[in-house]
């Protein structure tokens, strides 16, 4: 089968796996049971959850504002941070979870550095998911072992982290040469385009083998401390429902609950999959279905107030050229 034909499949499958995701998730939990639920909840915790996006936002702004000045791409964190949040306004109400990196890239290369760009938003990405993996592999590990810290672990993962960021930066001029020569024995025309381009990629992620030690600690930092500042407003979440479940089982779900909110048969805002599996988890730790179901809505209520404050920034940019 073509890829063209596999294309037009998937535009067909992918409503079907997404009605029938939520048609399960409704069937089992009734959503009279899942309001009775969130009627009972503390909006205090909730209020608490928004207002802690505020330094999540800023530490995804200053991990980017790291990562494009090596590229000599050169924006203010206070502009990074705005359309960070414009972004998050557009990728939310879009069904493809992939629409904010793309819209991302289109802003930052617009002076002309392409490949920059994309590593930039490539490495800040990668950097995203690997430290939810390994917190919730940390989590998980320490939930196993029934220590509510576990230094030698948290040890492992930055050495893993470090690692792994050396073997990159230091191997990628090699993988941009390999792929150059590629490039040049090729005949098709868009193969030779992709090979040039990725050289290109793998060329420019080298500028990140010179980063100080001051700015590696401070990327590894914040987006630690981001991942852990987003666990807190999980905690706070379950804490509004009155959800009898530890910080540390909720570490290693809360890395699930992520990486399923990025899975591409998502509506918009990544429910979907992400809803299913909070409750599919939850209760196997015998967790109530409608409180699972409540807790996956609040979560996602916030993540939409969240959203609209991008909204609001756009309006107000969008007004200010028309009165121009």
């Amino acid at each position: 089968m073509s890829w063209e034909n596999w294309k037009r499949l998937w535009k067909w499958i992918k409503p079907i796996l997404v009605i029938g995701l939520l048609l399960s998730f409704f069937y089992f939990v009734p959503i009279q049971d899942i309001f009775r639920a969130l009627q009972s909840a503390n909006f205090a915790y909730f209020l608490v959850s928004i207002i802690l996006t505020i330094p999540i936002f800023y530490l995804s702004a200053l991990t980017l504002l790291i990562l494009t000045r090596k590229q000599q791409i050169h924006y203010s964190i206070w502009e990074l941070l705005k359309m960070n949040l414009i972004i998050r306004f557009y990728s939310f109400f879009s069904p493809a979870s992939i629409l904010g990196s793309g819209m991302r890239w289109y802003q930052l290369s617009r002076g002309g550095k392409a490949a920059g760009a994309l590593s930039a938003i490539a490495v800040d990405r990668a950097l995203d998911i690997l430290i939810a993996v390994l917190l919730g592999l940390f989590w998980f590990l320490t939930g196993v072992r029934k220590d509510a810290f576990n230094p030698t672990a948290l040890f492992l993962l930055f050495v893993i982290l470090v690692t792994g960021w050396f073997a990159l930066t230091h191997w990628s001029p090699d993988a941009s040469k390999w792929l150059a020569q590629k490039a040049e024995q090729t005949h098709l025309s868009w193969t030779r385009n992709l090979l040039r381009f990725s050289s290109h990629l793998f060329q420019s992620l080298s500028v990140y083998a010179s980063l100080s030690a001051a700015e590696l600690t401070i990327l590894l930092g914040a987006s630690i401390l981001s991942e852990l500042i987003n666990l807190l407003i999980q905690v706070l979440l379950a804490f509004s429902l009155h959800i009898p479940i530890s910080i540390v089982d909720l570490g290693w779900m809360r890395s699930l609950f992520f990486l399923a909110s990025l899975a591409p048969f998502t509506l918009t805002g990544g429910i979907g999959l992400r809803e299913v599996t909070i409750v599919l988890v939850m209760s196997a730790f015998g967790i109530p279905p409608e409180l699972g179901g409540a807790y996956s809505l609040l979560s996602y209520a916030r993540a939409m107030l969240v959203s609209l404050t991008g909204g609001i920034f756009e309006l107000r940019g969008l007004t200010r050229k028309n009165t121009e």
